[in-house]
This record gives structure tokens, sequence and C-alpha cells, in this order.
């Protein structure tokens, strides 16, 4: 099949194309970027040279949409962009899978956090969020998807597991504390003084340390997925993030701090526990470990996770980590493309940018 990237010389569409090298179905990738526009795509990324499946970088404008007649398109585009041309791409039968933020969330609610006025309102219900661990049946059927964030993928499949009605006694939902360290290519491309090399090397940033706009994709996630018999029951849940910028390229390590109730302990814990090995048993890209480090899931579509126990505060401690660029970006992202197309689910992930 055709596969169409729109954005592609960023960092999540080179990635993109890195695992597309070896996905056995993608027979013909065009790129498109303005900056690269007539040029090889090896010229973004050295790794392609060799592969006579990528086109020459294709120019992009307003016109150009309406020529594209690819069997999927993803767009790498900033946010803004994707709702103004996933309609015209929908319309003409064309899988698409939104890398941005456009789709994500409610229309109400982007427009709040984002500050751009929503112009595709009418895509928000056919729109599936990209987590095949949670929407897996929802994503074979869709044709509009909307790619997760990176720090929302790892805080929530680091938190799937409390979201059962058997939970919601022992632990407190206004409690909890996300913690997440990234590496700098989650910025993108940009260039801005504190993602220099000079400013991050041998140093730690935190920052929208009060607001990130990844919060509310995890907290309205997970009120999505709770199976609380009383839904109302999870409004209350209230995520207190914070990310921190690591002197690294890439990866995402999560801490997950759960403060259990007075009644609880480690016997909850302990069945907590057990739940997240019955959930995540037959997940290929999720494991759950004793231990939890970076260099583990880099260049990988894995999420791994670890659980633990802290009777001291009487807390649950989940520590999750994934490639911001595989997992938490372009290996979802072919993940998601695989079950909208009825292959394998880890075609393609298995070699480059896969395990």
């Amino acid at each position: 099949m055709e596969i169409s990237i729109i954005g592609a010389s960023g960092y999540t569409g080179i990635e993109l194309m890195r695992i597309l090298a070896n996905h056995k179905y993608a027979d013909a990738v065009k790129p498109y970027s303005r900056t690269y526009a007539g040029k090889k795509a090896c010229v973004a990324s050295k790794s392609l040279a060799r592969f006579d499946k990528f086109q020459n970088f294709y120019d992009f404008d307003e016109k150009t949409i309406n020529n594209i007649d690819s069997d999927v398109c993803f767009l790498c585009t900033p946010n803004g962009e994707a709702m103004k041309i996933a309609g015209v791409l929908i319309e003409k039968g064309i899988k698409v899978i939104d890398m941005s933020a456009d789709f994500r969330l409610p229309a109400d609610v982007y427009e709040s956090i984002y500050k751009i006025k929503h112009t595709a309102v009418n895509l928000m219900d056919e729109a599936v969020y990209g987590c095949p661990e949670i929407f897996r049946e929802k994503i074979k059927n869709a044709g509009l998807i909307a790619n997760p964030g990176c720090y929302a993928i790892s805080a929530i499949l680091g938190l799937k597991g409390i979201c059962s009605e058997k939970f919601k006694n022992k632990i407190f939902s206004d409690k909890i504390v996300v913690d997440a360290h990234s590496g700098t290519s989650g910025a993108g491309k940009k260039t801005e003084e504190g993602l220099l090399h000079s400013e991050i090397y041998s140093n730690l940033k935190p920052y929208n340390v009060s607001f990130h706009r990844h919060r509310p994709e995890i907290e309205n996630t997970l009120r999505n997925i709770s199976d609380f018999e009383n839904t109302s029951d999870f409004d209350g849940l209230k995520i207190s993030f914070t990310p921190t910028l690591l002197p690294i390229s890439r990866g995402i390590i999560t801490d997950i701090h759960i403060f259990l109730k007075e009644n609880s302990g480690v016997a909850d814990f302990n069945e907590i526990a057990e739940h997240y090995n019955k959930i995540y048993k037959d997940e290929f890209f999720v494991r759950i470990v004793d231990e939890v480090q970076l260099k583990d899931v880099l260049h990988t579509n894995l999420c791994e996770i670890s659980l633990n126990f802290d009777a001291h505060t009487n807390r649950i401690i989940i520590i999750s980590a994934i490639d911001n660029l595989v997992k938490g970006a372009s290996g979802q992202a072919v993940q998601n493309m695989n079950l909208m197309c009825n292959f394998d689910e880890r075609e393609g992930l298995m070699m480059a940018g896969g395990v």
C-alpha cells in the first residue's frame, strides 16, 4: 500500500520513515515537507539511503491535499493544522492518523488549553484515541486516530490498572502525583535557548510546573476508561503532573505516586499488582518488570512498568518507561495503522524502531 506523511522532516516523521522502512506492507512512502521539498528522503536521515520505497520529499500547501491519494496518511503537523485537512482526506477514503493534539480532547477543552478555535468539531465523534492497549477494537474500525501525547501515554499505561470499580474505595483519586522526565526530542526540532546543548548538558530542568497540556489528556482518558458503576465517582480524579527535561535526546521515565486510604495497605497493593499482571499479560508491547530503566526501552515500541509499595507513606509507586519517539509517537502510530488495516499489530515494530 501507499502511505503519505505530511510533516515528514520532523523527529516523528523521520522516525515513522525508519519504522516503515521495515514494514512489509508499506510499498511506497510519500514524504511531504516544505523544508526539504524536491530532496531525497535520506537528506533528512542517512539511515533511509538504501530503501527504494521512499520517494523524494514533496512540497506541501493547501492545494496539495487534493492530490493525495494514499491508503493511509500520517499528519505530523503543528497543533491546529490537522483539523484543517483531516476531513478532506477522510472524504477520499484515506485512513488518517493525527500526531498532533487536535482530536485528543473534547473541542471545548481543546480550545481552552491550546487557545485555538477548533474548526472540525464534526469529526470529533469519529476520532478514536490511539491507545491499542485500551481501545483496540475501536481502532480497528476507525478512519481517524488521535495519536496520544508522549507524556500522556506513559502515564495512562501506568495508571490504567487503578481505573477499576474494585479499587475505588482503596485509593485517593484526587491524590495522584505524576512526575515525568523526558529527553529533549519531545520538544521537536525548534531552536530555543533552553533546548541548546550548552543549556541542557549536565542539567535537569522542570518546566510548565503549574500546568502542562498533557495533564487534561491523562485525566480525560482515565475517566473514559473507568469501569466504575457510577462514572461520576471518578469525576473527582485529579492528577498533579510535573515534567522535567533530561540532558538526553530521547526517552521518558515516569514516576507515579498513588496514595492509599487509611484502611488500605500492602494486601491491597498485592491485589492491584495482580490486576496489572492480568490486564497486561497478553499485551506484547507492555511488560511488567521488577526494575525499570530507560535503556531497556529506547528505540523500541515497548512500555515497561514496575509496581512498588512504600509502607512508610502507604502509597503505591508505579514507574513506567517508554521511548518518546516510538511508543510515545511514531511506533504507537504504526501500531494503530496495523490495527486499522487488519495487519499483525507488531508489523514493522520488530526491527527498526521495534523490539
